[in-house]
């Protein structure tokens, strides 16, 4: 394949205020990874102004909390959870809210149809927001704010689900679909502020790379090999690493995923993969073919190297939640228990805890910006559940929708 084409000159081009001069590294780098938070930025966009005292007070709070936190009970903990931040939340009525991780004193932002219909997006530093019907927004513990969105593209083309930020979000990653894994579909990258437009070709689907202007891109191979499932000539996806300007660079494909999770090679599966929020690593799951069960999940280094490997008997898997500093990554799973709540440290330990009140289902999460805390919703975004990331007892709180970010 060839090499995706860039224009060095615009290579670099920046959102207004996504990356103001001088190029700042980004903020979670800064707090060693905050997840889905604030957005800072150190200029002024669409009237919106974080300055150097916000950011000191961030760091200063986050660390104040790391730093108590090791000394007070696991109870102590959870409740210093519930009162720490903001959550920022979508309701099914199209909703934006500001809230208390435990529900209380809820801001609305927007009025119902502000949003279409399959809802946003946020960065993985949670500095902003790309809806579906191109609107690009800047996050706030205040609020969120609208910024211009330049690119001129039909109304087929959509932010790739579930991560189409790349190039410490300069760029985003476009599909001509929301189905990814149903069909190859075209795929660029764009950037709102400027409208430039690079082709990355034809995909089933794709994320976007945080660290450069490219994407993680999955295509399916025919290699005509029999599947268990009800699938007759499964075709071998394949991994790989796009970005504009460089060849590409093959991560996996679904045999060699196989063996790495001791698995049968006749297994039929689709791989979804996504980057944690530096992009030096990606988490790749593997699923039966047109099912649900999660086969197991995988995570590799940006050469492909393996880094960690989950072999999954549990059924039913959520997408991978990483952590800010990317240290770790949680999912919902099921288990003889029913539900329950896994976490993940790259080349450490893990745990499961159970969920409360199990006839519920959750499926979406949030991490708190420093690494402590875990907020996930159930299907319907009327529960909450708080949980310590280290594992242990947690709350249930009102909910106020489906959580995008936690800003500090």
């Amino acid at each position: 394949m060839e090499s995706a084409p860039v224009d060095q000159e615009h290579r670099r081009a920046q959102f207004p205020a996504l990356d103001p001069e001088p190029r700042r590294r980004s903020l979670w780098r800064v707090l060693l990874g905050p997840v889905i938070t604030v957005a800072l930025v150190g200029a002024v966009v669409a009237g919106v102004s974080f300055g150097p005292s916000i950011l000191h007070a961030i760091q200063t709070g986050a660390q104040t909390h790391r730093s108590a936190s090791s000394h007070r009970s696991g109870s102590a903990q959870l409740s210093a959870l519930t009162s720490y931040g903001r959550i920022l939340s979508e309701s099914s009525q199209g909703y934006l809210e500001l809230t208390n991780p435990n529900g209380t004193d809820a801001v609305a932002l927007h009025k119902p149809g502000q949003f279409a219909p399959y809802g946003i997006v946020p960065s993985s530093d949670g500095h902003f927001l790309a809806s579906s019907n191109q609107q690009l927004f800047a996050v706030s513990r205040d609020g969120v704010s609208a910024l211009p969105f330049q690119a001129n593209l039909t109304s087929v083309y959509a932010p790739a689900i579930p991560s189409p930020f790349s190039d410490h979000d300069r760029f985003l990653v476009m599909t001509n679909t929301f189905f990814g894994e149903q069909a190859f579909v075209h795929t660029k990258l764009v950037s709102p502020s400027t409208g430039q437009q690079i082709s990355l070709g034809q995909w089933n689907s794709a994320a976007g790379d945080p660290q450069a202007p490219g994407a993680f891109v999955v295509k399916a191979i025919a290699v005509g090999r029999k599947s268990k499932g009800n699938f007759a000539n499964v075709p071998d996806s394949r991994l790989e690493l796009l970005d504009a300007g460089h060849k590409p660079v093959v991560l996996a494909t679904v045999a060699r995923l196989n063996k790495i999770l001791g698995l049968s090679a006749n297994v039929g599966e689709s791989i979804s993969v996504y980057p944690d929020p530096s992009g030096d690593k990606v988490a790749v799951e593997t699923m039966m073919t047109g099912g649900y069960t999660s086969l197991g999940v995988v995570v590799l280094n940006r050469t492909g190297k393996v880094l960690q490997t989950l072999p999954l008997s549990l059924g039913v898997l959520s997408r991978p939640f990483w952590s800010p500093s990317g240290r770790s990554f949680a999912a919902v799973t099921t288990g003889t228990g029913g539900w329950l709540l896994g976490v993940w440290t790259i080349g450490g330990s893990s745990q499961t805890t159970n969920f409360p009140y199990n006839g519920r289902q959750y499926d979406r999460c949030v991490w708190s910006p420093n690494d402590a805390g875990i907020l996930c919703s159930d299907n319907g975004g009327q529960h909450w559940v708080l949980a310590q990331a280290a594992g242990g007892t947690m709350t249930t709180e009102p909910g106020r929708g489906f959580p995008l970010a936690w800003v500090p």
